[in-house]
């Protein structure tokens, strides 16, 4: 790949120099081209690659070989940018806007960040590499740390691939059966004739099979109508003593409903008490054990709403989005696992489903039978491949899962791109436009690009002319009037309600900062934990002080051993 040949040339210069490299990629695909770049630049034995596949006893030799400094250049993933290389002359972090660059463990750190401290405490240099730009690398060029290279206009004239946008109404109107296809015919035109010369590749924004359904009917989005599964007790974990029946509670066993009747307590349901409170179970003729649901309906109770004993509670349903593994397959929920196979939908009653997403498998089984003579490879997260032959193939692949061709894709066309544009994300732009240049990049010179996205929108603008630059300048000035990072520092604190409100309340903050929330957050798969997150905002001069001040409160938290666990993040990834 060109990119990597540029990183190695400035590695062997750092090298030549007499000075050390480092070198950090997203992922072990981009490690294996930056390797193949140094090992016909400055030969094997000069330096050392570090990814988590070594396993440990090979990465530690490796890890004690830079400590000794027996070599001087470091190649890897997000760990290797604490490689202890000496004399270090020059940082390289590539593709930073990836989201495998951010450790998802406290502290949370960032690639860039650890490498721009490091380079600013070593004097060495720092190049911040890749296809796209993000706002936080833009925002260095614009303090004057950092200074921008951009190719000249003949060099993207030349090499930039030729997109063409296929989403916009007149597009439709020219093409009737392009409102109920999911391929144009201008996609299908670029991929039939890229088939002629070698092979194409389809970025698809979703994995699996169809992993989002809705009710055929209505269109209401399908989701699970199960009941949540319970906490199991600590007497029903493995190699603990069952507790004495006497002292168990009686239970029903009707929809898992829970009627907690002691011996010494009545044996009769107290009718009354249900009564008064107006339940829609009618308890009138029940008898221990018995209830009936009468015109109660799934998810009108939550739980904890009956705390007297004998009350019947509705338990709280899982609510989990339903998908689908295969064509022959039934609806299973994405949160519990559960098969949904009696699933009717609350709205309306239907019982057959609609695709809202579809996925990199389908997709895959729906372009094979389009191009019957024509091999399909499919690449995502089961099985990644790192590179294709030159032959013609369809090679269909979920972002950042694109193998490589040998001399280059014949065509490609980016599906569904209102799923990367819509989705509930500060960084929905910066990070569509950045998957997409990714993809195009493996294009050959002035190859046919097909985005399925209105034309009219910024990122589509971007790719269309190639120039992520003034996308990103707009992405920061957009930032700077909202108040969000890079413009501001910004930290979240997420946990259990009572022990954000504590930790809050406990802070010396600045007198600059801004408080945003406390709000109710989401834990997908566990519908049941409530969890709160407050946002505090800063000016980028005092981000420190605030810093300090969360570690001081976390601190004390630790110290006396709090039962809820709050996490602090400085600007994170997926801050909304």
């Amino acid at each position: 790949m060109p990119w990597a040949w540029g990183v190695g040339v400035a590695v062997a210069a750092a090298l030549r120099g007499g000075r050390g490299a480092l070198v950090v990629v997203p992922d072990g695909k981009d490690v294996a081209l930056v390797d193949t770049a140094l090992r016909g630049l400055v030969g094997e034995g000069m330096y050392v690659t570090i990814t988590a596949d070594l396993g440990p006893a090979e990465r530690y030799r490796r890890w004690l070989r830079v400590l000794r400094g027996e070599v001087r250049a470091v190649v890897g993933t997000r760990g290797a940018a604490f490689a202890p290389v000496r004399d270090l002359g020059l940082v390289v972090v590539w593709d930073d806007g990836d989201d495998l660059h951010a450790e998802r463990l406290a502290p949370y750190p960032h690639t860039r960040e650890i490498l721009g401290l490091r380079a600013h405490q070593t004097g060495a240099a720092m190049l911040i590499a890749g296809h796209a730009r993000t706002a936080e690398a833009a925002r260095l060029v614009a303090s004057g740390w950092a200074r921008q290279i951009n190719p000249s206009r003949e060099a993207l004239r030349r090499y930039a691939p030729r997109v063409r946008p296929a989403g916009e109404d007149a597009d439709l109107a020219r093409d009737a059966a392009a409102r109920a296809a999911r391929l144009p015919t201008v996609a299908w035109t670029a991929l039939k004739h890229g088939l002629t010369t070698g092979p194409v590749l389809i970025q698809v924004p979703r994995r699996g099979y169809l992993p989002a359904l809705a009710c055929l009917h209505c269109r209401t989005p399908s989701r699970c109508t199960q009941p949540s599964l319970p906490v199991p007790e600590p007497h029903d974990l493995p190699g603990t003593p069952p507790v004495p029946r006497r002292h168990r509670p009686r239970e029903s066993t009707l929809s898992g409903l829970v009627l907690d009747t002691h011996p010494a307590e009545s044996d009769a349901p107290r009718l009354g008490d249900a009564s008064r409170r107006g339940d829609a179970s009618r308890l009138g003729d029940a008898r221990l054990g018995d209830v009936r649901l009468g015109d109660a309906r799934p998810g009108d109770a939550r739980p904890g709403d009956a705390s007297r004993p004998g009350e019947a509670v509705q338990p709280a349903l899982c609510g989990g989005p339903l998908a689908l593994r295969g064509g022959h397959a039934a609806p299973y929920c994405r949160w519990c696992g559960r098969i949904a196979g009696g699933w009717r939908c609350r709205i309306c009653g239907g019982d057959r489903f609609r695709a809202l997403v579809v996925g990199a498998r389908r997709t895959a089984e729906e372009l094979g039978r389009a191009f019957p003579a024509v091999p399909v490879k499919t690449s995502g997260r089961d099985a990644v491949l790192a590179t294709v032959e030159a032959t013609p193939a369809l090679v269909v692949a979920t972002p950042g899962a694109e193998p490589v061709a040998e001399g280059g894709y014949a065509a490609a066309v980016l599906l569904d791109g209102w799923a990367l544009l819509g989705r509930p994300d500060l960084r929905a732009t910066e990070e569509t436009l950045r998957r997409w240049m990714n993809a195009a990049a493996l294009l050959r010179p002035s190859a046919e690009l097909v985005v399925l996205a209105d034309s009219s929108l910024p990122p589509v603008q971007a790719l269309i002319r190639w120039d992520p630059v003034t996308h990103a300048e707009r992405e920061l000035t957009d930032r700077t009037v909202l108040g969000f990072p890079p413009a501001v520092r910004m930290a979240t604190l997420t946990g259990p309600p009572a022990a954000v409100r504590e930790m809050i309340v406990s802070l010396r903050l600045p007198r600059e900062t801004q408080m945003l929330g406390p709000v109710p957050v989401e834990t997908p798969g566990r519908p049941a934990v409530e969890e709160e997150r407050a946002m505090l905002r800063v000016p980028w001069s005092i981000g420190g002080a605030l810093a300090r001040e969360l570690k001081a409160a976390a601190g004390v938290r630790s110290a006396r051993k709090a039962p809820d666990l709050v996490r602090v993040c400085m600007d994170p990834m997926d801050l909304i």
